[in-house]
């Protein structure tokens, strides 16, 4: 329904979306990536993905290879290399870390903010969502996709997140937790293991405060 919405060409250009770990976030960012450039890319196109750090952006460009591996079609269509994704038409979709890209002057078709949740609270990686969000605006049609799990109700994804539910600009999906598919053993044996909140944020999809916070943004 995610992908169908983001491709339908109808509807709102901004998607958030949250999903529990082993959501297959990472991979379906990777599969959205392919299929922009295999099916709509114009020629020259340029879309970007943002992960969270360069460890991040490697596991998306080897779930994005994985993918064309065991889809033969793809291979004739587009080429994987080290932080970029190529498509015959010379259409692209560049990696960049948040932990050290910047933005201004892009023209993007297509934005993609994988795991947006875990992306540093600092003043660098702020710039960089404001410099995506702005050029979402420059190229008609672009579409903007935020795919995260949750995070701590004080990070600034989640301010984006408040807004977003309440406009029509967005289109919002989130996936409450457990995963159907995830081991109800497994994760109680987990569960002793990881902080309440981090239970929470990771297997259930709920925004909640970290324990060790001086401080709750509510407070603050």
């Amino acid at each position: 329904d995610d992908a169908a919405a983001i491709f339908s060409g109808a509807g709102p250009r901004w998607f958030y979306l949250t999903r529990p770990r082993g959501g297959s976030k990472t991979t379906d960012v990777a599969g959205i990536a392919l299929a922009w450039l295999a099916s709509e890319a114009p020629a020259g196109a340029r879309g970007y993905v943002v992960a969270v750090d360069s460890d991040q952006a490697a596991l998306l460009i080897d779930a994005a290879s994985g993918l064309v591996d065991r889809t033969p079609a793809l291979a004739s269509v587009v080429d994987v290399k080290s932080l970029k994704i190529v498509a015959k038409s010379g259409a692209t979709v560049e990696v960049l870390s948040a932990d050290g890209a910047s933005a201004f002057g892009l023209r993007p078709h297509l934005i993609v903010c994988d795991e947006f949740a875990q992306w540093p609270s600092t003043r660098n990686a702020r710039r960089l969502w404001t410099a995506l969000l702005s050029s979402s605006q420059k190229v008609k049609g672009c579409r903007l996709v935020i795919l995260t799990s949750a995070g701590e109700p004080g990070h600034p994804s989640y301010r984006v997140l408040q807004e977003a539910r309440k406009s029509d600009s967005w289109r919002v999906s989130e996936v409450v937790g457990p995963l159907p598919w995830v081991s109800a053993e497994d994760l109680e044996a987990q569960r002793p293991l990881l902080r309440d909140s981090e239970f929470a944020r990771l297997h259930l999809n709920i925004w909640t405060q970290s324990e060790d916070r001086l401080v709750s943004a509510e407070d603050l």
